[in-house]
């Protein structure tokens, strides 16, 4: 492989990278403003990208409900889509 079919590799992983890195910071976003609506607070959302699951993102989520109880569940968003499954229903 020539020097410059080593630059067209990284730049398509970087491209790559770069939206995986903007989804999943919209994700985040929407995980924290579902639970918010609910009057969740100290929300604390973490990617967990060795989930392996081709066509879904997998989020570890903890929270505290408007009454003070501590949640701690999973959710899970397609990669092209905006619906979140929840493991434990909020």
């Amino acid at each position: 492989m020539d020097s410059n079919n080593v630059w067209i590799v990284l730049i398509f992983i970087l491209i790559g990278a770069g939206f995986t890195t903007l989804e999943v910071l919209s994700h985040k976003a929407e995980i924290r403003e579902t639970l918010e609506k609910k009057g969740s607070k100290n929300i604390r959302v973490s990617w967990q990208p060795l989930d392996f699951d081709k066509s879904n993102h997998t989020y570890s989520v903890e929270y505290e409900d408007a009454n003070g109880k501590l949640h701690q569940t999973s959710c899970k968003i397609h990669v092209l889509g905006s619906t979140i499954y929840w493991e434990d229903k909020p």
